[in-house]
């Protein structure tokens, strides 16, 4: 796919970023030398990356970065800003004359480049936009060039004017203009032959048509894989003939992506369009912020809705999406899919737009995604041999039909065993992607103007969770391992990519002595919440997440939704606190661009199975005006294993809910709030319970009277927690999604 390696390598460059809580400028510049490399690898001009690191480092050594919450994620948005301004900035369209008036487009480039195909896509683009289009066969030197483009024109549905290979491409020209002019098309295709830029001669023919016929848009077809050879044939072509634009065709097999980085620095002309495959069909509008993103590795959501309003088959693709979501996905189902994909450009294709599944790091897990594409065609065979009860029911499958139907596709059995046992891999594979491209084939125009580079679906998705549960819970993760490394990185990169900006690792020390010693006196708030490494040794450290999204109306006010991220020490965390953090994500995507009444910042605390160490730091750093802004807090642990149990919603204070006074006037708020609005996830049969137990990361905020509620399983006939029995199959993903739901509904009504 484009920009593969180059986006692999500015990715790893950025992991390291994130990964730093605070920046030196020597981190900056270390990071910034490894993107100049990956750029020259990348076949980018080498004064255009020289310009472009100049201009980074710039903005990047200032002290409006290096000292924000998130100077990493700080400078991943500058070198996207700087890479649309090199692209180009803003989207250039082929500039037609007004009304119905004629427009000439003259299309010219080297041997090779694509240039005749591109033409005929180039009409199929305007005949959408109601144009009457005329291809013009100029190229009288090339055999077969002249029936290439009759066969593509017919193919679009447009008219192509030919004279025969014995007339001047300049009389050509002419005589397109005058039957354009007279049967009352609006744009005039002249497609030429392919030259070298150092023949004068053939240059000189380039010349001749435009000395003798108005042409309005000169467009040059490069090939997208020569890298700087593309450029430096764009400048010669600008010097000797003059160019308008710049179209890259086979831009989906460049790896590197010199060409499309440095064209536009270099001769100062725009990309136009880009080719990204050989369908008339797969030519794309070139947007400089859509192509940074995708480079990045954020994905392209805009460019994805587009595709998928064009292409996909709505109803079809909503019957399919049921079945999925009910699990009664067969090999029917697999084959209408593939038709639906197809249309959009296949696995890679869709993939590549996601955010987070980009260039470079668009691997779902446990899935080759170019294996699964080169081997559709076969697979496909093998289905279309089946009866249609075989299809509609995979548990059929017995020796004596795996034989039938391999001899009548025509295949060895072990690919007919293969594909039985690997389905349910491959309907992992094809639900993450058609589910993606319908959730966002759905919106109206409305939602595709405002969508960025977040995903557009406002409800909890059970995918994401899935998704989410999966990265954090495949080891064990306690605080100070090196596992619980990677579950942070994933965290930062989730956020990322969300698109938020402040993001804070809070890294704090610890102590174990003085730890076990905090808590045995659990209700004295100094010896608590008292830093445990003070004068001791470091026996190992944390680290808190936190990222903040801001409200427009009420900047003095931050309600708290936390999880902890740290599993135990026997234990990969899938329902303690996968559960949770998985929550906690969700709730941070879907309020990404809902305004709030005040601040809310996600915490995702380290440390709480060691007696609550990041919250009890967190909380004990506050200053007392920092306090008195937390409006309440929202911890969510423990909250989706598969049982019958119920939820405790439980608020620390002095008092029992059967006396209706609270001593403790800081909870009553969120108590009063929680009991009347959140009953009925928690308290299905009034359940609603006070207590002092110091279970999880509410209780450091409720011991300095901070309204603080923990959401949770019913823990009195136990749960499958801090042992190899907290595994993702021991949970039910829709409990989840109740949480979710449940505390959005409260959130409005805390003020």
């Amino acid at each position: 796919m484009a920009f593969d390696s180059l986006s692999e390598k500015l990715q790893n460059v950025f992991k390291n970023l994130r990964s730093k809580g605070r920046l030196t400028e020597d981190d900056v510049k270390a990071a910034l030398k490894e993107v100049k490399m990956a750029l020259l690898e990348a076949d980018v001009n080498f004064k255009v990356v020289k310009q472009f690191v100049k201009d980074v480092q710039e903005r990047a050594i200032g002290q409006d970065v290096m000292n924000g919450l998130n100077p990493g994620q700080m400078v991943i948005k500058i070198v996207n800003e700087e890479m649309v301004k090199l692209m180009g900035s803003e989207t250039t369209e082929i500039k037609l004359q007004p009304g119905k008036a004629l427009t000439v487009i003259m299309m010219e480039g080297l041997q090779g480049a694509g240039k005749t195909t591109t033409a005929a896509k180039l009409a199929g683009k305007f005949k959408l936009k109601g144009k009457k289009v005329l291809l013009t066969a100029c190229d009288i030197y090339r055999p077969g060039a002249i029936e290439q483009l009759q066969i593509n024109g017919e193919k679009q549905g447009v008219e192509v004017f030919s004279m025969g290979d014995k007339i001047k491409p300049v009389n050509i020209a002419k005589a397109a203009i005058e039957h354009a002019a007279k049967n009352e098309f609006n744009i005039v295709i002249l497609d030429t032959a392919g030259r070298l830029h150092i023949d004068d001669d053939m240059m000189a023919e380039l010349q001749e048509i435009k000395e003798n016929v108005t042409v309005h848009q000169t467009v040059l077809v490069v090939d997208a894989m020569t890298g700087q050879d593309a450029v430096n044939v764009a400048k010669m072509f600008d010097e000797k003939v003059g160019i308008d634009g710049v179209i890259l065709t086979k831009l989906d097999g460049d790896t590197r992506g010199g060409a499309a980085l440095s064209i536009r620095a270099v001769t100062g002309k725009p990309i136009l369009y880009v080719g990204m495959g050989e369908k008339l069909s797969d030519l794309e509008q070139f947007y400089p912020d859509r192509m940074a993103s995708r480079i990045l590795g954020m994905g392209d959501v805009l460019t994805l809705i587009e595709k998928a309003q064009a292409d996909i088959d709505e109803e079809q693709a909503k019957r399919i999406e049921q079945k999925m979501r009910k699990n009664e996905f067969d090999f029917e189902m697999y084959l209408e899919s593939m038709s639906q994909m197809k249309k959009m450009g296949g696995l890679s294709s869709i993939l590549g737009m996601m955010p987070g599944l980009g260039m470079g790091k668009g691997k779902m897990p446990e899935i080759d995604q170019e294996a699964a594409e080169k081997n559709m065609a076969r697979t496909e065979a093998i289905i279309y041999s089946m009866t249609p009860e075989e299809r509609r029911n995979p548990s059929l499958m017995n020796p004596s039909r795996k034989n039938r139907i391999a001899k009548g596709a025509g295949v060895d059995i072990a690919e007919v065993n293969r594909l039985v046992k690997q389905f349910e891999q491959m309907k992992k594979m094809i639900i993450f992607a058609l589910i993606m491209a319908i959730s966002v084939a759905t919106p109206i125009q409305a939602m595709a103007e405002s969508v960025t580079q977040s995903d557009v679906e406002m409800q909890p998705s059970e995918q994401n969770i899935e998704q989410i549960i999966h990265e954090i819970t495949s080891e064990t993760h306690p605080i100070n391992s090196d596992a619980i490394q990677n579950v942070k990185e994933y965290i930062i990169q989730y956020w990322g990519d969300l698109g938020y900006d402040e993001i804070e690792c809070q890294k704090f020390e610890y102590n174990d002595e003085n730890n076990e010693n905090a808590i045995r006196r659990s209700s004295q708030v100094d010896v608590f919440l008292a830093p445990t490494a003070e004068n001791a040794t470091v026996d190992g450290t944390g680290e808190n997440i936190i990222v903040t999204k801001k409200s427009s109306t009420d900047m003095t006010k931050n309600l708290i939704i936390s999880a902890h991220y740290d599993s135990a020490e026997d234990s990969v965390g899938a329902n303690d606190n996968g559960s949770g953090v998985a929550a906690v994500l969700e709730l941070a995507r879907i309020l990404k661009d809902t305004e709030m009444p005040y601040n809310v910042k996600f915490i995702l605390f380290s440390g709480e199975e060691k007696y609550m160490l990041g919250s009890r730091w967190y909380v004990g750093k506050l200053t007392e005006d920092e306090r008195k802004q937390i409006i309440g807090v929202i911890n969510i642990d423990t909250i989706a294993e598969k049982s019958d149990l119920g939820y405790m919603a439980m608020i620390e204070g002095n008092k029992r809910p059967d006396n209706a006074e609270y001593d403790d006037e800081g909870l009553k708020k969120l108590a009063e709030l929680n009991k009347n609005s959140m009953s009925e996830l928690f308290t299905p049969s009034d359940r609603f319970f006070l207590t002092m137990a110091t279970n999880s990361d509410h209780y450091p905020f409720a011991l300095v009277n901070i309204p603080a509620v923990s959401i949770v399983q019913d823990w009195q006939d136990g749960l499958n927690v801090n042992d190899s029995s907290d595994v993702k199959e021991n949970m039910d993903i829709q409990r989840i999604v109740e949480v979710i739901d449940q505390v959005m509904e409260v959130l409005p009504t805390i003020n």
